[in-house]
């Protein structure tokens, strides 16, 4: 099985994914990862691959905003 994961930082997301992944591994599968920049650190030192995302706005889950910016489009 080869895996594409495609992520956000979302603040809690990563951990379970990298779970997965290694699950995944462990089987005998190939897995490589899509995200934000920040994600990059923790994705590869997993030992995966990571690839960030090239369109659309950055983001990062810990970047301090106000109430009214978490909600707006």
């Amino acid at each position: 099985m080869d895996a594409l994961f495609v992520t956000m930082d979302g603040g809690g997301n990563l951990p379970p994914e990298l779970g997965i992944a290694r699950e995944i591994v462990r089987r005998g599968g190939t897995v490589r990862f899509l995200g934000h920049e920040p994600q990059r650190a923790a994705i590869e030192a997993a030992g995966f691959r990571f690839a960030p995302v090239q369109l659309g706005r950055g983001y990062e889950s810990a970047a301090p905003r106000s109430t009214s910016r978490r909600c707006a489009t």
